[in-house]
This record gives structure tokens, C-alpha cells and sequence, in this order.
């Protein structure tokens, strides 16, 4: 396990990837939807079949197949960060609306133009 990491930060230090470690947790939260980091870096591992370099290194411009967006925070834009919360229409365990953490994303299958805008800023399903 520690070769492993070590010989993950060599390559991510060395070769140029612009994904950052520990990105693995993340999940889109819309249920039924297997988008995550775990999934991003293992993208980013393999070689980008159009220009024979790594997905994820600084010299590929090619783009990812999916992408996480953060929640709006809690301090910043507290109402924006309720509307997407109801827009996924998750409930919690005990019934009442789910509501996400630091660490929550909606990937951009979940935005009309691919990602948050001015125009559509809100998540749909």
C-alpha cells in the first residue's frame, strides 16, 4: 500500500496530472448514478487514445467523461445550496430532505447545459 501511494504522488508530481489525490470519495449524490473520483482516476491512469499521453496529464487537452461540481456553500449561497438539495429529491434516513456535506458533488449529466450557468444554474434529474 505505501509503494502504491508513493509511486501515486511520484505521478501525479512528475507527470503533470492536474487531478488532484484523494478524490476517490466523491460521488455524484443522484441516486443511481456511478459518476465519481474513483472512476476520474482511473480515466486520468490510462493513455488518451488521440495523442498517446496520460487523460489527466497538463499535455492532454482532451476532456474528462464526466465532471463533479461542489454544492453551493452552506455560508456563501445558502439558498442556492437548498434549491439543489431539493432538485435532487433525496430524503435521509429519517425521511426529511437530504442535505449534502463538504464533500457532496452532481456530476454535469445533471445540468441542462453540462454545467452550473447563469442561465440554468440549478441541478435537474
Amino acid at each position: 500500500m505505501h509503494q502504491e501511494f508513493w509511486t501515486s504522488c511520484w505521478i501525479v508530481r512528475h507527470c503533470g496530472l492536474t487531478l488532484s489525490m484523494g478524490f476517490g470519495h466523491r460521488n455524484c449524490v443522484v441516486l443511481g448514478y456511478p459518476n465519481n473520483g474513483q472512476r476520474l482516476g482511473k480515466w486520468a491512469a490510462t493513455t488518451c487514445e488521440l495523442h498517446g499521453c496520460n487523460n489527466g496529464s497538463s499535455m492532454c487537452d482532451c476532456q474528462p467523461p464526466f465532471k463533479l461540481f461542489p454544492f453551493p456553500t452552506e455560508k456563501k449561497n445558502p439558498e442556492r445550496r437548498l434549491q439543489w438539495a431539493k432538485n435532487i429529491s433525496r430524503n435521509s434516513l429519517n425521511g426529511t430532505l437530504w442535505m449534502p456535506n463538504k464533500d457532496s458533488r452532481v456530476c454535469n449529466l445533471h445540468f441542462v447545459d453540462g454545467e452550473p450557468t447563469a442561465e440554468t444554474p440549478d441541478p435537474t434529474l
